[in-house]
């Protein structure tokens, strides 16, 4: 009991900071926190002595804004972000299009969609739309587009608001706005507006019903009714819960100008200082470089001799940065920059003598091959991984013979510091077949989380052109608007944007998506059944996708990584601002050599239809089974190499997806010589079934009876 009521612990706050006009000690008693010097009262007791608190912000894009600066005057030494003007027609044309990624601020779909319908023209109105687009103030969006287009709609409940409100298309946006209302109709002083503010943003709703009866009997003072009166503080209470204070807005939308200015002005340099700051978040890097490249901007892999430590520009291009490959690290990525100085690296074992001994090791160096950070040095990705544990031990050993004082006998007769290198016999590579693209890609993908030399997708890309898939990117932005309180039903497209064709995805949508399995988990449910939970990505995002038990029996060998699949499921939205499928049906996709495109599909149906890329071949097929029943194959014969195969379970895979038919299934086991029935599957003979086995097994290995 004596514990009770007592504070349960102390801490600091982030970015408070009091400031005094004689020291602090005089006003308050205080305390340290680690080495920190902090008030031992908490910040509303502070605030009500009457003490003035600060909240200093940290934010990532600032750094942004100074590393493109800095790769900027590079080229243009005299630039400064802060000299730009605030009226460039082309930053605002980027805004009112909608091009926003990357943009602080200014990244989610709604307020995408707000900007194009808002079509912003300077720097008041870029603070409108990001005090707008809050919770509260976001309910009075489609009122203040209607009335900003056609201003003489606007009316207002007293005519003293209109010189409050007109700046504003007669919305309540600002904090600010409050504080004026409680001044102009109630006769507030300055100081119990405030209070009044405050009382709103900290949500303190007792003490805004005591405050109603004041702003009331002031308002019929100055002769506004009862009723007026009410409904002011009604709307005044419903958007000060969560609208900016002017000043706030004013200093976001200046980091939003410029960043959106550098965007429009110097693409490479700021996407690379964007690219920089999100190393490490890979669904971010993705989202990133897919934009990049929408711009006309190449991102190119790393390279020894060209690569910093982070992203870099490269002529128009962006360079992919060390640090951002796992397994290498910032120290040693800022050491391999920093001995560049001395010459560029001329050879992969001049490289390691160079390196040995500053933070060198097996594991970054194999990273770095794998990435193809060695590639311009003219030796193969696989020749350095095979000699990779030979040179590192000549270099360690060359390393230590200099430590221990000793000469190698060429140094001993070189007449200056580049006859050893010329001197000493170059290292001989072995002579092997380098990896092929897709071993290539799988290392990419391992080793920075993304494909940068291509996509293991574009070897599919007849199929998913037929399937027409929704790109998992706008099912991301769906859910991320879905969370702030839309339910994309409001019908508004996204103008010159990315996808701007498909509208917004909402909650327990069919939709049909492609990718590669990047993650997989399997468990067994409270009924012993097995399902599996697994990361779908493809071009520029990823998404989860649950596969629940009944499905899962048919497709257990497709969710498995690496796998390339069409999933058609119901999109599920979550509270904190991500969605999930729920799988209904799984199929792999047919790579470009074995697919030929279906007639009569559509290319770009919309996502609203639900699942998208009619088959119009199969339903032929279909047909023809119907109209002649003795026509059509009534077994499938499938040679295998044995039922432990990866061939037998592919096939079988197969034959579980395209189970809606009547022909039955049987499988030849070589190794033993032996049928195997698979009388559970009624197979259904379409034309992509029967490529799919071919594929896997060969066709002269199917057999239709």
């Amino acid at each position: 009991r004596a514990l009770e009521g007592l504070s349960r612990h102390s801490g600091t706050h982030a970015a408070g900071v009091v400031i005094t006009e004689d020291p602090v000690y005089s006003y308050l008693p205080l305390a340290t926190n680690g080495d920190n010097v902090v008030t031992q009262f908490d910040m509303d007791t502070v605030a009500s002595l009457g003490l003035l608190k600060f909240d200093f912000l940290a934010l990532r894009n600032l750094t942004i804004i100074a590393d493109a600066e800095a790769e900027i005057r590079k080229t243009e030494p005299n630039f400064s972000i802060e000299a730009v003007a605030l009226d460039d027609p082309e930053t605002y044309e980027l805004f009112s299009q909608g091009r926003t990624e990357g943009v602080f601020q200014f990244e989610s779909g709604g307020i995408k969609r707000l900007l194009v319908n808002m079509k912003p023209r300077n720097i008041e109105d870029i603070m409108l739309a990001l005090s707008l687009y809050r919770p509260g103030p976001m309910d009075s969006i489609p009122r203040f587009l209607a009335n900003r287009r056609d201003p003489s709609s606007i009316t207002y409940k007293t005519e003293q608001l209109r010189e409050i409100l007109e700046s504003t298309a007669g919305c309540i946006i600002y904090q600010e706005q409050v504080m004026q209302i409680c001044r102009k109709i109630a006769s507030y002083s300055y100081g119990k507006a405030d209070m009044v503010r405050r009382a709103m943003s900290k949500k303190k709703s007792a003490e805004m019903e005591k405050e109603r009866e004041t702003f009331v009997r002031g308002a019929m003072e100055n002769f506004i009714s009862e009723d007026i009166a009410n409904e002011i503080f009604d709307e005044m209470a419903s958007f000060a819960k969560y609208a900016f204070n002017k000043s706030h807005a004013a200093a976001y939308s200046i980091t939003s100008y410029r960043t959106a200015y550098l965007k429009a002005h110097y693409t490479a340099q700021y996407y690379a200082a964007l690219l920089t700051s999100v190393m490490g978040n890979t669904p971010k890097m993705s989202e990133y470089i897919a934009d990049a490249r929408k711009m006309g901007l190449d991102v190119l892999p790393p390279d020894i001799n060209e690569s910093g430590a982070g992203f870099t520009v490269s002529g128009n291009k962006i360079r992919f940065g060390l640090a951002a490959v796992k397994g290498v690290g910032e120290a040693f990525a800022n050491s391999i920059s920093a001995e560049r100085v001395n010459g560029v690296y001329r050879s992969f074992d001049d490289f390691t003598d160079r390196m040995t001994g500053r933070e060198l090791n097996r594991q970054s160096l194999l990273a770095l091959i794998s990435v193809g950070a060695f590639d311009s040095l003219g030796v193969t990705r696989s020749s350095l991984v095979e000699s990779l544990d030979v040179i590192l031990e000549s270099a360690s050993a060359a390393k230590r013979r200099n430590l221990d004082g000793q000469l190698d006998l060429f140094a001993a007769l070189a007449s200056d510091t580049d006859s050893v290198a010329q001197m000493t016999p170059a290292y001989e590579y072995p002579d092997i077949p380098e990896y092929d693209a897709r071993k290539k890609l799988s290392l990419e993908k391992e080793y920075m989380g993304i494909y940068i030399s291509g996509s293991l997708l574009e070897d599919y890309s007849k199929h998913i052109d037929d399937i027409s898939p929704v790109p998992i990117s706008v099912i991301n932005a769906s859910a991320g608007e879905y969370n702030n309180g839309g339910d994309g039903t409001d019908g508004d497209h996204v103008e010159n944007t990315e996808h701007s064709e498909y509208a917004p995805v909402k909650d327990r949508q069919l939709v049909s998506i492609v990718g590669i399995v990047t993650a997989a988990s399997k468990k067994m449910t409270k009924n012993g059944d097995m399902m599996a939970s697994i990361v779908i990505e493809d071009k520029g995002a990823q998404i989860r996708v649950l596969v629940f038990s009944k499905l899962f029996e048919k497709v257990a060998s497709l969710v498995n990584a690496d796998c390339i699949i069409n999933v058609v499921g119901e999109v599920s939205m979550r509270d904190e601002g991500s969605a999930e499928i729920l799988a209904r049906r799984i199929v792999p996709l047919i790579v470009n050599s074995q697919y030929t495109p279906q007639g009569g599909v559509s290319k770009r149906p919309s996502n609203a239809q639900g699942v998208q890329g009619t088959n119009a071949l199969v339903e032929r097929v279909r047909e023809t089974a119907r109209t002649d029943p003795a026509g059509a194959p009534s077994k499938v014969y499938i040679k295998v190499p044995s039922l432990e195969s990866e061939q037998y379970k592919r096939a079988l895979a197969v034959a579980e997806i395209f189970c809606e038919g009547s022909a039955q299934v049987i499988f030849y086991d070589s190794s033993s010589a032996t049928y195997r029935k698979v009388s559970s599957i009624g197979f259904e003979l379409t034309e992509n079934a029967y490529r799919l086995l071919c594929e896997i097994c060969g066709k002269e290995n199917v057999i239709l009876k």
